[in-house]
């Protein structure tokens, strides 16, 4: 998961909004869902936030039923669960569709930028190992096969077996 806050800055003098539209974009092959909760200064004016979800994009919509405006500051956090077949190395979460509105419910200017996630491959380890014959009663060859938690990386994965008996 990674967590990204969605901050709002308001110019000096400016009308502050009493609401905010916005929309994520992101590839779906990359992240499995997105989630979004209100936070920092939409939180002290007592706002909510609704989001309808797409296939790559979420639209989300910060409101209250007071006419209370929100600050400049943090106004909600982004959780964007990585698929875990992502093959990238950074994905892009895009922000479009910026409105904003303010106390009498008219448009105010507003623009937005999007961020970018950077993708760690999770480490990859062994997770099962079966060897045929099971038991060595003498010299011999063994066939072993292993399961690794994932694709093992470029180079190989190595793996070290070893035995306290002299078989």
């Amino acid at each position: 998961v990674a967590n990204l806050n969605l901050s709002l800055t308001t110019t000096s003098g400016g009308v502050q909004p009493v609401a905010l539209q916005w929309t994520l974009g992101y590839s779906p092959a990359d992240i499995s869902n997105i989630s979004v909760t209100v936070a920092g200064t939409a939180v002290t004016a007592a706002k909510t936030v609704f989001c309808s979800k797409g296939t790559s994009s979420t639209t989300c919509f910060i409101y209250g039923t007071n006419a209370t405006t929100i600050s400049g500051g943090v106004i909600a956090q982004v959780s964007a669960n990585l698929s875990p077949t992502t093959r990238a190395a950074s994905t892009a979460i895009l922000i479009s569709g910026m409105v904003a509105s303010d106390r009498t419910g008219n448009a105010i200017g507003a623009t937005a930028t999007g961020s970018t996630i950077t993708i760690q491959a999770p480490a990859v380890s062994l997770t099962g190992l079966a060897c045929s014959p099971g038991t060595i009663a003498g010299s011999g060859i063994v066939n072993c096969t292993i399961a690794l938690s994932g694709a093992a990386p470029t180079g190989g994965l190595p793996v070290i077996l070893a035995s306290n008996t002299a078989n």
